[in-house]
């Protein structure tokens, strides 16, 4: 069954009207086209805005997630540089194993320039203690006995220039004994290991 919308009627009935009533008919109809334009524009910018919008949150939220990023990545890249720099001064102070007369004669001058008197300066009877192997070099603390008469600050003035010179150790056993010793010239009992290192080809 086909079916056929004939426009004639409403047409015939449009001109039978008069004048007035043609115009405001079609001034509606005007309204009615531009009005459903308008909202079907309105309602299609406020999606394309709201999109838009979430668009721009999303990029800003990108933008400072990449900005922390980046900022962390340089903190870290400072932390690494910092403990490079540390590592190396570290390295630096770290004397070779054929050194060990030089190391003693150098804990011999800063005490003498401390006004530390050196009773006794000698390596530990057990020699080196291994610490580790790195590639091609071995690392050793070696026991250094240390006997002297010193006053208190003397002596931590002492440790101090031993620390901030070229030698990386540790102290321990350390004892002070005044006895009928005036308090400044104590007798003075420690144990200096000194890290060293071997960098020769390890054996196998």
């Amino acid at each position: 069954m086909d079916f056929k919308f004939d426009l004639k009627p409403l047409v015939n009935r449009f001109n039978a009207l008069d004048e007035r009533a043609r115009y405001t008919i079609f001034g509606l109809f005007l309204v009615v086209v531009v009005g459903l334009d308008y909202f079907l524009v309105l309602r299609l910018q406020a999606g394309f805005l709201r999109k838009v919008g979430e668009g721009i949150t999303t990029l800003s939220q990108d933008t400072a997630r990449v900005r922390a990023d980046a900022q962390r990545i340089n903190d870290i890249k400072k932390g690494l540089e910092d403990m490079r720099s540390q590592l190396q001064a570290l390295n630096n102070k770290v004397r070779p194993l054929q050194e060990i007369p030089a190391v003693l004669s150098d804990i011999a001058r800063i005490a003498n320039d401390s006004g530390v008197s050196i009773d006794q300066l000698v390596p530990a009877k057990e020699g080196p203690e291994s610490l580790l192997t790195s590639g091609d070099t071995k690392y050793y603390a070696l026991p250094i006995v240390v006997s002297a008469h010193s006053g208190y600050h003397m002596f931590g003035r002492f440790l101090n220039k031993l620390e901030s010179g070229n030698l990386l150790f540790l102290v321990r056993g350390l004892r002070m004994e005044t006895g009928d010793i005036p308090a400044n010239n104590l007798a003075v009992q420690a144990t200096l290991k000194v890290v060293l290192a071997d960098r020769a080809e390890v054996k196998k």
